[in-house]
């Protein structure tokens, strides 16, 4: 769909695979999510308050009802 996220320029977008809306990612996804947002971060000199989840219900690119977003949030860098 024009204008989305991941047609934004400048928009970095990263998927996960799974359905978080029946459950929730794996110890390692969410690590190896929490490194790589960090990464980039660092490198690319991104705030956390630009880091944001897409939620849009029934949507398959929403980050999903299980998904622990505010987990993810205290592990990025401010």
């Amino acid at each position: 769909q024009p204008g989305s996220m991941w047609e934004m320029p400048g928009c970095i977008s990263i998927c996960l695979i799974g359905d978080f809306d029946q459950t929730k990612p794996t110890a390692t996804q969410q690590r190896r999510l929490a490194q790589l947002v960090s990464t980039l971060q660092s490198r690319l000199e991104i705030p956390s308050s630009r880091v944001i989840t897409l939620t849009q219900p029934n949507s398959p690119s929403a980050i999903g009802r299980q998904f622990p977003t505010s987990s993810l949030a205290s592990q990025i860098l401010p």
